[in-house]
């Protein structure tokens, strides 16, 4: 056993032990770059195995306090029942995926979307670590057409190399041409996919993909008419506008499915865009949680 695995291993057992905002800040400004960028099997506060990387930006959290997006993991919970059909559009490790794998059981389904292979395998591996059966991975990207396109890998340059955000693999993004070290990937619609498996059921779409939200709306419009999930989506201006829409387009996108939106903190709160005016760009990131109105 490494140091840098042994130092990650006692971080891990003080940290849980003692959580807290201060302890977050520390291990994400600090600890974690000390620690290994490798997947290390670890216990979840939700009840599953992960294999997570103390390192990365996405997983530090579920290795070293065994939780990831307390605010969406919360409400998932609240809505998910047993048996229930769920989606999971840019699974990146899968935190959600086998959230979304605990809750519904075998009774259920979870269909989980990843183009990234480095990513999709550290899904494969997490689904298997769980034998988690019911949950259908697929290495293909969601859009609003059936084709292929480039993928542009995580990088710190993607992020701007905040410090805070480095070692990030969850930021890597479809693109129309090809970019320094990007590569082809498979796309498909939300609609043929729900063709191609004779989809009866879809009770909740989780979809953080970078940019692709737009593309894969429009390509899922008559699945979401049919069944009405739930959806939870990002709202990000950066990626929206390298993308060439915007978060508004976005809003009205969603408005136009008749779907109501709310952000989540404490309470559910109708979207009010222009509370988001004059924030940074950067700083214009946050789900949104879309019921279908009656």
């Amino acid at each position: 056993m490494t140091p840098g695995i042994i130092l990650a291993k006692v971080g891990r057992r003080y940290f849980r032990r003692f959580p807290s905002a201060r302890n977050d800040l520390f291990v994400r400004g600090h600890f974690r770059f000390l620690c290994p960028d490798i997947e290390l099997l670890s216990w979840s506060n939700e009840g599953f195995f992960i294999y997570a990387s103390p390192r990365d930006y996405i997983s530090f959290r579920i290795y070293f306090f065994g939780s990831y997006d307390p605010r969406m993991t919360d409400f998932i919970k609240a809505h998910v029942r047993e048996g229930a059909v769920c989606w999971d559009i840019g699974s990146e490790r899968g935190w959600f995926s086998l959230l979304f794998g605990k809750l519904v059981g075998p009774s259920g389904q979870v269909h989980s979307f990843e183009p990234f292979h480095p990513n999709f395998s550290k899904l494969m591996n997490n689904i298997k670590k769980n034998k988690f059966d019911w949950v259908i991975p697929n290495n293909v990207a969601i859009s609003d057409v059936n084709s292929f396109t480039y993928f542009v890998p995580p990088s710190d340059e993607i992020t701007n190399n905040l410090d805070y955000l480095n070692d990030c693999s969850g930021v890597g993004y479809l693109a129309d041409t090809a970019r320094d070290n990007s590569f082809e990937v498979e796309t498909v619609t939300i609609d043929d996919y729900s063709e191609r498996i004779d989809l009866t059921r879809l009770d909740f779409m989780k979809i953080d993909i970078e940019g692709s939200e737009m593309s894969a709306l429009k390509g899922g419009s008559k699945t979401i008419s049919r069944f009405r999930p739930i959806i939870v989506i990002e709202y990000n201006q950066m990626t929206a506008r390298r993308a060439n829409y915007t978060v508004e387009d976005l809003d009205n996108l969603l408005d136009s499915f008749d779907y109501d939106r709310y952000t989540f903190e404490d309470v559910l709160r109708r979207v009010r865009l222009e509370d988001f005016v004059n924030i940074p760009e950067e700083q214009f990131v946050f789900n949104v949680y879309c019921f279908p109105r009656s």
